[in-house]
């Protein structure tokens, strides 16, 4: 299903609350002029572990950093940084991260440092102040040469907003000592506004291609790394906050074979799920898209997936990238899980010739679980929150419905403490078709209002709904947890791409994006709507219970009604239905056959025009 499902007619990220409960709600740059839509994304996963067995090549180092050797600001071994632009003192040496609130990485010892946050740290809802400031390297010396050209390398800790047009990050280099700069070069760390490079990895390795400006090969070699946040937005609001942290830099002769993973991305029809129900289950794509930025083509290449350990393997076709080229790898036959319990995916990148760089082509490790009942898209690694300040709104997910089954319930989970849920605040879950032709919202199903108490918060909490929604194959659902008021502060965990994490503001009625995965999950347990007598019907006892073949209900109906009546198993397929027409008011019995139901739990429900009940009973 590689199609687009949505159109909204304005996004933004909304609301996010980084950190430990006592941290404020930061509502920079809510909205957001540009439209978006919906497609089979190119992946933002970032590399991080290492588990090549390759043996390295060493590598023609000229220079590097780390940032230690003195107590005086901005002095290392290697000399002074001097400073420049219109807030030069934003840059410091620390052994501290600056912003407490965005679940920092740890960068050992001291660090190249940029804080734009702390000096603008009232502009909570508007972020409008202009700031540039760039820190300068003591003269490098690159005489040495290198045939193939010159590499930089850094590890890098990154956070900005509120321009949604451009980033702030930027590198310059002078080969005369700092009298003449080339051209600033952008710097993508593949992050949205208000979403840390710590999200992606621990912390960044980043690595840029400076053959172009080093030709010159000079003893007087300068590096400027730039925060350029002086433009405004069509929303009129600047890159002024938040940080940016530099450390362990190299630059080194650009490598004969070095392959650079560009993204990543693993899923179904461009979503990824962390818990899916064995009914849901459905094939799983995995691709790399990889750049080669070594001297010599490289061949062989190919992506590797291995589920738990050798259950399944799976590769993509052998490619041949040359010097300078991209290619994109995918799985030639998809993974689709059979059973219950946890896979773990293992993905390498291989060639026949040894990768000098594997640093930055190395891949983590996806752990999901096949469930009985629960359809979560976060990761259940809880970072932040999402509220939208002093306004109501809804908050939740998409997901592809791969078989008819009836949802019974949403989990959810409420952040609690200072400055998040307030208790007391009446809140609800709720559940929207997507309209494939129009991409609108429409109405499926919602809980009854609950309130926020303290013992609803920091759990996950399971909210049936009033009535049971029957979801169809081939569709897409919206779920969402949502307040008409402030107070309301929803758990976030994992990262979402954008356009498939979405807000409702209510106080401009639009859709909005968050690139932060809210907690909130779709729940198909059978028992959560497991009543067993109303005003309007009450149901007796399922005959023989235990039952091998013939099976009688009996039940009484206080008024007249029509009567439908659905058995379903215990993932909630619907093994049998019988429309009974209008009975009168009294006593009934109905009778059906179970000798060809699997042994196992089953649930009867009984449906009339006032309510529906439900029975539980066990085939042997």
């Amino acid at each position: 299903m590689k199609r687009i499902y949505i159109t909204l007619s304005a996004l933004a990220f909304v609301g996010i609350s980084w950190g430990q409960n006592t941290n404020p709600v930061y509502t920079f740059s809510k909205k957001q002029n540009a439209e978006k839509i919906r497609t089979t994304p190119s992946g933002a996963n970032t590399p991080t572990s290492k588990p090549s067995t390759q043996t390295e090549k060493v590598l023609n180092v000229l220079w590097t950093e780390n940032f230690e050797g003195s107590a005086t600001a901005l002095t290392t071994t290697n000399g002074t940084y001097s400073t420049s632009g219109s807030n030069p003192n934003y840059w410091t040496l620390r052994s501290t991260h600056p912003v407490n609130f965005s679940n920092p990485e740890n960068l050992s010892g001291k660090f190249l440092a940029w804080d734009s946050y702390t000096p603008n740290s009232t502009e909570i809802d508007f972020a409008s102040t202009a700031v540039d400031g760039a820190a300068i390297s003591p003269d490098i010396d690159l005489s040495a040469g290198a045939a193939n050209g010159l590499v930089l390398s850094f590890k890098t800790d990154a956070m900005y907003c509120c321009n949604y047009q451009e980033t702030p990050f930027y590198i310059a280099i002078s080969q005369d000592g700092g009298a003449n700069w080339g051209a600033s070069i952008p710097l993508d760390f593949n992050i949205d506004r208000n979403v840390a490079t710590s999200d992606f990895n621990n912390p960044l390795e980043y690595f840029v291609d400076i053959t172009a400006y080093t030709t010159a090969f000079s003893a007087n070699t300068r590096i400027k790394f730039i925060w350029e946040a002086m433009n405004v937005d069509p929303n009129g609001q600047i890159n002024t906050h938040y940080y940016w942290l530099v450390d362990d830099i190299q630059i080194y002769e650009n490598p004969d074979y070095n392959l650079e993973i560009a993204s990543s991305y693993w899923g179904t029809a461009g979503l990824n799920y962390f818990q899916i129900p064995i009914t849901q289950t459905a094939p799983i794509d995995y691709t790399l898209n990889v750049n080669n930025t070594g001297a010599l083509s490289m061949t062989n290449v190919k992506l590797n997936l291995d589920i738990n350990t050798g259950a399944f393997v799976g590769s993509s076709a052998p490619v041949t990238i040359s010097a300078g080229a991209s290619d994109s790898l995918v799985l030639t036959t998809p993974f689709t899980p059979s059973a219950l319990g946890t896979y773990l995916a293992t993905r390498t990148l291989t060639s026949t010739e040894v990768d000098e760089v594997p640093v930055n082509n190395t891949l983590p490790n996806l752990s999901f679980d096949v469930t009985n009942y629960i359809y979560a898209r976060d990761n259940g690694v809880l970072v932040g929150s999402s509220s939208n300040g002093t306004n109501g709104h809804e908050t939740g997910n998409l997901f592809d419905i791969f078989a008819d089954q009836t949802l019974r319930g949403i989990n959810v989970r409420l952040k609690g403490g200072s400055g998040q849920s307030v208790i007391g605040t009446e809140f609800f879950v709720k559940i929207y078709s997507v309209d494939p032709a129009t991409g609108d919202f429409v109405w499926v199903g919602e809980s009854n209002p609950m309130l926020i108490s303290a013992t609803n918060v920091n759990t996950n909490l399971v909210v049936p709904l009033i009535d049971p929604a029957f979801l169809l194959a081939g569709s897409t659902y919206l779920v969402v947890c949502g307040s008409f008021t402030s107070g309301l502060s929803i758990a976030n965990a994992g990262t979402s791409e954008p356009g498939t994490s979405l807000v409702l503001d209510m106080s401009d009625g639009l859709w909005y994006y968050q690139t932060e995965t809210p907690y909130v999950r779709l729940n198909f347990d059978p028992s959560l709507s497991l009543e067993e007598n109303s005003s309007s019907i009450t149901i007796g006892k399922v005959f023989p219970n235990p039952t091998s073949g013939e099976t009688t209900i009996n039940y009484s109906l206080a008024n007249a009604s029509t009567v439908n009546v659905e058995v379903v198993d215990i993932t909630g397929k619907i093994v049998y239905t019988l429309n009974n027409g209008t009975e009168v008011a009294g006593a009934h019995n109905l009778s059906f056959n179970a000798a060809s139901f699997s042994n196992g739990v089953y649930y009867v429900t009984i449906s009339t025009d006032e309510a529906t009940v439900t029975k539980k009973f066990i085939k042997k």
